[in-house]
């Protein structure tokens, strides 16, 4: 079962590219979602781990050179990593900033007939407070976001642990009363619990799961760990192992 969900997660990421509902801009709302689940780690007493933003969307190369003259505007000092397939030419880009607390990975996949390119940013920190949040905004509005063609397909998680067993019917309730969440689907196997759902207040992209229903957020705990407990919450899905 637990298979099955990944591999339905896998499949809703690929259909993103045509079905995310984008949001008006407003201000950096994308990172409201941080904010509101780092209060309810906290308020739940468990230990927070790490953060997430990914931007993906297709742009447009002209011609094959364009691609590391791409990378190499955005990150001048990085080392680019290239690897040939048969049809597709991937380049990578890991920087990680000691000072900023953050580590930023930039990938684009380009097929090698084709003008259209896959370009993907992910960014990841250890640390949440107003001044990361900052940080985050000005990378946000600064060169990267401008290389996408279009508004990306916006994702954010969280993560958390506990060193006990976590009572996932309890939590998933608390945070329901904490933010208000529309409970849609929930799959329950042994040790794992992942919960579908919508928030209203979060202006932020959203999947249909219906002709009547969207979601956007996505909540995963994970017991049984040799160190206790893994909760992870992603908007508007989760693009993360459990």
């Amino acid at each position: 079962m637990f298979k099955k969900a990944m591999i339905s997660i896998i499949l809703l990421i690929s259909f993103i590219q045509i079905s995310t509902n984008h949001p008006q801009a407003e201000g950096n709302q994308e990172l409201k979602p941080l904010d509101d689940i780092y209060d309810f780690f906290q308020q739940e007493k468990l230990q927070f781990k790490e953060w997430q933003v990914m931007m993906q969307e297709e742009i447009t190369v002209e011609q094959k050179e364009e691609v590391p003259q791409i990378m190499k505007q955005l990150f001048p000092h990085a080392s680019i990593q290239k690897q040939v397939e048969e049809d597709t030419m991937k380049y990578f880009i890991n920087n990680h900033n000691k000072n900023e607390n953050m580590r930023e990975k930039l990938s684009i996949v380009h097929q090698k007939h084709s003008q259209q390119a896959q370009m993907k940013y992910i960014i990841t920190g250890g640390e949440w407070n107003d001044e990361i949040r900052t940080k985050l905004e000005k990378k946000m509005t600064q060169q990267i976001f401008k290389r996408f063609d279009k508004y990306p397909s916006f994702f954010t998680c969280m993560k958390a642990t506990s060193s006990d067993n976590i009572k996932s019917n309890l939590l998933v309730d608390n945070f329901q009363q904490f933010s208000n969440m529309e409970k849609l689907t929930s799959v329950n196997e042994e040790n794992f619990k992942t919960i579908s759902g919508y928030i209203h207040k979060w202006k932020i992209d959203s999947i249909p799961i219906s002709h009547e229903e969207k979601m956007n957020i996505q909540l995963a705990v994970r017991n049984g760990l040799e160190h206790g407990s893994n909760v992870i919450v992603g908007t508007p899905i989760l693009v993360v192992e459990y």
